[in-house]
C-alpha cells in the first residue's frame, strides 16, 4: 500500500552534510509526483527525532523516513518501538519478570534515505546506496519485515534496540575514539581504526549462546535476496506473552556470573502482534553450576576454545581471550564492504550471527579485516568462530576469574588462543565497550535477544 502521508527527519550533520540537499533536490520531487504529503523536521540535537517520535502525535502518518545514516534510523526505530510498547503497556525492562517479553510491532513503517557515512541499512535492504532508489521503494510502498535485537544490562535494565551490528572490543574501541574526532567527518573512523589497531585490546570473556533452530547456517553461500525463502519460512501468528513472575533475574556468585533463569510462566494478554514475525526469544540462560569446561587448543580446529558441551536447555558456553565479539543481525554490507560482516545473514529469519575473533598476531588480524573488503571467506581463519544464534550473554572475566579459568583448564591464556597475549599493559587492563549501530554502550556485561520482524521497513529486500 502506497503511503499518503510521511514524517521526514533530516540529519544535517550526518555523513558529508548533504542530507538536506539530497532530500530537496532528489527525494522530495519524487514524493511530490506521487502526491505524498510530507512533514519535514530538520534535527537540531542528538536524539531529537527519538524524542519527537516518542512524545508527539504521529497517528496521521503512514510512515517515518530517516534522511541520514544508520544512527538516524536507529534513533527513530528506538523511539517508535518504545512508544508502541508504552501505549500497549508492555514492559521493556526485566525488573518484574525473569525472561524478556514479546514486543508489539508498530503499525507505522520506517524508511531510510542514505545520506550518512556507512548507510548499512540502505545497502542491505535495497542493494545500493542510492537516494533515488530508496525514494522509489517508499513511494510504491514496498514492505519488508526487519529483525531487531534488544540489549539488557546484567541487572536486567533495558539498554536499546539494535538492527545491524553489536560489537565488543575492536569496533567498540574504534567508535569510542572516533567520538573525539568528529570534526574530521567520515575519515575519523580511519584514524580511530589505526590507533585502535596499534593498541591491541584483548578481553577475557565468557559467552553463553542459544543456537538457532533454523536449517540455515552462518557459513551458507545463500544470500538474503527477494523473495527470500529463509525469511518467510516457519511463520506463526504469535500472541504477546506477559510474564507473571515478579522476581528479578538472579545472578550467581560463580566464576561465570551467568544468571540462573527459569522458564517464565506466561499468560496471553489477548492482543495479537501485528506482524507474524514478531517473536522474542524467551529461553533462559542456564546455570553455570556443574558445567564442565574442556580446553582444546588445536589451531587446525575451530573448537580451540574452552567449551561447555552440556545441553543446559540448549545453551552453549565458550570462554577465551577475544579481540572482538560481534553479532550481526544482517550482513552489514556497505560500499566499503560489499559482502559485509556476515554475508549470509538474513533480514527477517529470527537469528543473528555471533562471530568470535580470538587473540592473534597483528598480521593475522590485518588479514582477517582485509577479508571483509573483497569476496574472501572471513570465517576461514583458525582464530575465528561463527554461530547462528537466537540470543547470547557476554561477561568479561575479572582478573581473579581469569586466573581461576586458567587453572581449571590447566592451559595458559596464550595456549587457549594459540598466540601470545599483547605485551601492552593497557590492552588487558582497560575495559572495552560495545558499538551497537554506531552507538556506544559502556556496560561490558550484557544479554542480547533477537525479535523476529519487529518492525516493517520500506524496502523489497
Amino acid at each position: 500500500e502506497r503511503p499518503q502521508s510521511l514524517l521526514v527527519f533530516i540529519n544535517p550533520f550526518g555523513g558529508r552534510h548533504r542530507a538536506e540537499s539530497i532530500y530537496t533536490n532528489t527525494v522530495s520531487p519524487i514524493f511530490d509526483l506521487a502526491n505524498i504529503k510530507q512533514t519535514v523536521i530538520v534535527t537540531e540535537y542528538r536524539d531529537h527525532a527519538k524524542k519527537f517520535v516518542e512524545t508527539e502525535d504521529i497517528s496521521k502518518y503512514d510512515g517515518i523516513v530517516a534522511v541520514g545514516g544508520d544512527g538516524m534510523f536507529n534513533e527513530i526505530a528506538n523511539g517508535l518501538l518504545l512508544r508502541t510498547q508504552r501505549e500497549n503497556k508492555i514492559p521493556v525492562e526485566l525488573f518484574n519478570s525473569d525472561c524478556p517479553n514479546s514486543y508489539k510491532t508498530p503499525k507505522i513503517k520506517l524508511g531510510v534515505i542514505p545520506a550518512g557515512s556507512t548507510d548499512c541499512m540502505s545497502y542491505v535492504s535495497q542493494g545500493i546506496n542510492d537516494p533515488e532508489t530508496a525514494a522509489l521503494h517508499i513511494m510504491v510502498g514496498d514492505t519488508h519485515p526487519l529483525d531487531l535485537c534488544s540489549l539488557y544490562e546484567e541487572s536486567g535494565k533495558f539498554i536499546r534496540f539494535s538492527f545491524s551490528m553489536t560489537s565488543y572490543g575492536y569496533y567498540g574501541n574504534v567508535l569510542r575514539k572516533s567520538e573525539r574526532l568528529r570534526h574530521l567527518g567520515p575519515s575519523r573512523y580511519d584514524f580511530a581504526g589505526v590507533q585502535t589497531f596499534l593498541k591491541k585490546h584483548v578481553s577475557k570473556s565468557e559467552i553463553h549462546f542459544l543456537p538457532s533452530s533454523s536449517n540455515s547456517h552462518a557459513t551458507d553461500t545463500t544470500k538474503c535476496r527477494y523473495p527470500c525463502q529463509i525469511c518467510s519460512e516457519n511463520l506463526v501468528t504469535p500472541k504477546i506473552e506477559i510474564a507473571t513472575l515478579d522476581s528479578r533475574p538472579h545472578f550467581t556468585n560463580s566464576i561465570s556470573g551467568v544468571p540462573e533463569l527459569n522458564f517464565c510462566t506466561t499468560e496471553s494478554s489477548g492482543s495479537a502482534v501485528s506482524s507474524p514475525y514478531s517473536i522474542a526469544s524467551t529461553a533462559p540462560f542456564p546455570s553455570s553450576e556443574g558445567s564442565s569446561h574442556e580446553a582444546t587448543p588445536n589451531l587446525e580446529s575451530k573448537e580451540f576454545l574452552a567449551t561447555d558441551n552440556n545441553d543446559n536447555n540448549g545453551w552453549k558456553v565458550v570462554r577465551g581471550n577475544y579481540i572482538m565479539v560481534n553479532s550481526a543481525m544482517m550482513s552489514c554490507a556497505c560500499g566499503r564492504s560489499p559482502q559485509g560482516l556476515s554475508p549470509s545473514a538474513h533480514l527477517a529469519d529470527g537469528n543473528m550471527d555471533l562471530i568470535l575473533v580470538s587473540n592473534c598476531s597483528q598480521a593475522s588480524f590485518i588479514r582477517y579485516m582485509l577479508s571483509h573488503v573483497g569476496g574472501g571467506n572471513r570465517f576461514d581463519f583458525p582464530f575465528v568462530q561463527v554461530h547462528r544464534v537466537k540470543a547470547f550473554k557476554h561477561k568479561v572475566l575479572a582478573k581473579p576469574e581469569a586466573i581461576a579459568f586458567s587453572r581449571q583448564t590447566s592451559v595458559s591464556s596464550s595456549e587457549v588462543t594459540g598466540f601470545e597475549s599483547s605485551k601492552d599493559p593497557e590492552s588487558t587492563q582497560t575495559e572495552s565497550c560495545w558499538n551497537t549501530d554506531g552507538e556506544l554502550v559502556e556496560s561490558p556485561n550484557i544479554s542480547v535477544w533477537v525479535h523476529r520482524g519487529l518492525i516493517n521497513i520500506y524496502a523489497r529486500g
